[in-house]
């Protein structure tokens, strides 16, 4: 599939620094990795779902994906949330405490900021909130995977704005990715075929930390 890098288009989020740049190779890339396993069926509703919101929220603070109560919404949570997690993921493990500051949810994300011992891009999946109502996209849980795989609970950390009871850990990107199927177009589906693939494993956790993002 074609991938098209937008480069140094001005405001905080400018991509001309380095490890801005490279969180936007590693989600754009994401998605043709994404399509190349599920085909272009699959991966053309998801792609249509985007243009349809386009196309209804042109130019709007809902643009480009929509407000998440439509049709279009589920499939776009499903591979927005892991081309945010695996560009932010892939970024810290490049540039590590060299990283900029990121912003997201109208926060600025810095190292050891809120968590300390995580980088800028990791204190951003960490801290992700899907009730920060200020965010129009707070319905697209970014922090949902790295949740998933890391050994924090964060109602034991201080200092983030939300506590969810994550008690799951261990689980891989390969794991992730995987369980990204054809059949499979939103988050509740995705879950079940995670858990399968798996052996259930952590099934009560997962199902409990899937709710808490709504899903």
């Amino acid at each position: 599939m074609d991938v098209t890098i937008g480069y140094n288009r001005g405001g905080f989020g400018t991509t001309s620094g380095n490890d801005r740049m490279a969180e936007l190779c590693y989600h754009e890339f994401t998605h043709a990795a994404h399509y190349n396993k599920v085909g272009n069926t699959s991966y053309g509703n998801f792609v249509q779902a985007e243009i349809n919101e386009m196309i209804s929220n042109f130019n709007g603070a809902f643009s480009p994906y929509g407000r998440g109560n439509t049709g279009n919404s589920p499939i776009i949570a499903l591979g927005e949330s892991w081309a945010y997690h695996i560009g932010h993921f892939f970024t810290n493990r490049k540039y590590g405490a060299q990283s900029e500051a990121f912003v997201e949810q109208q926060i600025t994300y810095t190292n050891n900021n809120p968590v300390n011992g995580l980088n800028s891009n990791l204190n951003l999946l960490e801290d992700f909130s899907s009730s920060r109502t200020a965010d129009p996209f707070n319905w697209i849980p970014q922090g949902l995977f790295y949740d998933l795989m890391d050994q924090r609970n964060d109602r034991l950390v201080t200092g983030n704005f939300i506590y969810p009871d994550d008690l799951v850990n261990s689980y891989t990107n390969q794991q992730f990715f995987n369980a990204l199927d054809a059949d499979v177009n939103n988050l509740p589906a995705y879950r079940a075929r995670l858990l399968s693939e798996n052996a259930n494993n952590q099934a009560a956790n997962v199902t409990t930390l899937f709710a808490f993002y709504r899903y």
